[in-house]
């Protein structure tokens, strides 16, 4: 049985999986650097150095583990 996961229930997951290594997943809402980063990325709490990660939120999500087999991005 699939089950289906919303966007922000799937951010959330994968914020609480990077918090515990010191990082956060930011957004990428335009800008003067919106042409250099993806959709979505992680930024380390520690040195605010960003770590490019995609623009698919479900990929990211299953190689961290936050969404599990039998699970899909609404």
């Amino acid at each position: 049985m699939v089950r289906t996961i919303t966007a922000n229930a799937l951010i959330k997951r994968i914020r609480r999986k990077l918090a515990h290594e010191h990082m956060t997943l930011s957004t990428n809402r335009g800008g003067p650097y919106s042409d250099t980063l993806p959709m979505y990325y992680a930024v380390n709490a520690n040195n605010n150095i960003c770590d490019p990660s995609g623009d698919n939120l479900e990929e990211i999500g299953r190689d961290l583990g936050a969404l599990k087999e039998g699970e899909r991005l609404a």
